[in-house]
């Protein structure tokens, strides 16, 4: 692992439960991946910046440092199968879509399975 586990920024989210915060990373879901390797207890890892973001089917994703919600986060839910991972990854869309039109008047739409759109362009992804 490239990451030194003492470098990073750990927050304690619950008991013995982390989210780890980096200012820079190849992709938050690779960091994921090398954590779980080494520790249980990260629920999510949280980025900056990307330098090498993938979106679904391997397509580059672009940031802009700072500007962007650029997480991973790690469900440990053997329930989470099927329908019921569609139906949270729903959820989590229509979360974001509701809050983002809170905050900031900006009303997202969907492209099915995990597109979050803005003007007919995609602006993220679940």
């Amino acid at each position: 692992m490239s990451e030194h586990l003492e470098r990073l920024q750990w927050r304690e989210v619950a008991p013995g439960r982390f989210a780890v915060e980096v200012d820079s990373v190849d992709s938050t879901q690779d960091l994921a991946r090398r954590l779980l390797g080494s520790t249980d207890s990260v629920v999510s890892v949280r980025a900056l910046h990307q330098t090498a973001g993938r979106g679904r089917g391997g397509a580059r994703w672009i940031d802009a440092p700072g500007q962007a919600l650029l997480a991973t986060w790690i469900l440990r839910d053997s329930r989470l199968k099927g329908d019921r991972l569609t139906a949270l990854a729903f959820a989590a869309a229509l979360a974001v879509a509701e809050a983002v039109e809170a905050v900031a008047g900006i009303r997202l739409e969907f492209k099915w399975p995990n597109d979050l759109l803005l003007g007919g362009r995609k602006a993220g992804g679940i």
